[in-house]
């Protein structure tokens, strides 16, 4: 966990190093200053692509131009972060149409509104991508200190990687868990018209706020499915990520080999459980944070571009997690 000092409103410390990495719990600073702290400020620099056949005049031309921002039609271009020594190339070969929006812009963006209110940020290979974490709104105790608050992750990318993407997720402090709460409210792709649907995004919040009454309201029904001894949750997490069985066609070896990964998973989640558990009680609640905590922080090794693919795409990269939020819902309806 990297520590920081904040002053006047700057905030100064080791670069992040992965997504979970935020800023004191109760400290908050503007997302521009995060952005500078971090190098996510400088201007992508997309030059040509040539053969040398092209001639040295005409490609010293094609490098003036695009210096001037301005692109030919037909020709390639690499995108460059120049602030960095050596330059850190971002992007190997994007087309002429290609929108290299600065970062800055997006953060900007995001400090109109919701200004003095960013809490972490990732900066991800030189610039190749980079994280944002707003909090929305002040923090909700689930009972026994058991604190999420919402924000808003900010993930936009120059290698083509991902579009410029704002996703809702609950940050869980005891955890320090992303949990998704709510659809993407906006992903717009680098082309001509990035910009402009940009600017869009903010009538897509409201959304947002509504769908995270609706999982706080979804927690705490979890926190109240109570399991009586430990065997419970084994059993419940059993059927989240069932034994495997082998196939006709499997070898033993390889047979082996995939009840080894199970086994191992089960005993890391129940570890995570355990945990969970000792603090906050044994229900369906903790089961789940045991089972996330698992696929976001485990299963990634901390790395930051990683998690924010499991923030992207849960229904791929969690799928053990929204497993287990069904199965959830599903004791819920039927108690009602």
């Amino acid at each position: 966990m990297a520590h920081y000092k904040v002053k006047d409103g700057r905030v100064s410390g080791h670069v992040m190093s992965d997504a979970s990495d935020f800023l004191p719990k109760g400290d908050k600073a503007s997302a521009i200053d995060l952005a500078i702290d971090h190098g996510a400020n400088f201007k992508p620099q997309p030059l040509p692509i040539m053969h040398p056949s092209a001639g040295e005049q005409a490609i010293w031309d094609e490098h003036v131009r695009a210096r001037e921002d301005i692109r030919t039609p037909g020709i390639d271009y690499t995108v460059w972060n120049e602030s960095v020594t050596p330059p850190a190339r971002l992007n190997s070969a994007v087309s002429h149409t290609y929108a290299a929006t600065p970062y800055m812009q997006t953060v900007q963006m995001i400090e109109e509104v919701f200004p003095r209110s960013a809490v972490g940020f990732a900066n991800i290979n030189d610039g190749q991508r980079i994280m944002l974490f707003i909090e929305l709104t002040g923090s909700v105790d689930l009972g026994g200190g058991d604190l999420i608050t919402p924000n808003l992750v900010v993930i936009d990318s120059l290698d083509g990687s991902h579009a410029t993407k704002i996703i809702p997720t609950a940050h869980r402090w005891f955890c320090e868990n992303q949990l998704r709460h709510s659809r993407i409210i906006m992903s717009v792709k680098h082309t001509a018209n990035h910009n402009r649907l940009l600017s869009q995004w903010t009538t897509q919040v409201a959304r947002a706020k509504q769908d995270w009454e609706l999982f706080i309201d979804r927690a705490t029904s979890f926190k109240h499915i109570n399991f009586d001894r430990r065997g419970y949750a084994v059993s419940w997490l059993h059927e989240v990520l069932p034994k495997p069985e082998q196939g006709e066609k499997q070898t033993a070896q390889g047979y082996r080999s995939q009840l080894t990964r199970w086994e191992n998973d089960i005993d890391s989640i129940m570890r995570r459980y355990d945990y969970e558990a000792g603090e906050f009680g044994h229900n369906a609640w903790s089961l789940l944070q045991a089972i996330q905590s698992h696929e976001y922080h485990t299963k990634t090794k901390g790395d930051a571009d990683k998690q924010a693919n499991a923030i992207i795409d849960p229904e791929s990269k969690q799928k053990l997690t929204l497993r287990m939020e069904a199965i959830a819902h599903r004791h819920v309806y039927q108690s009602l």
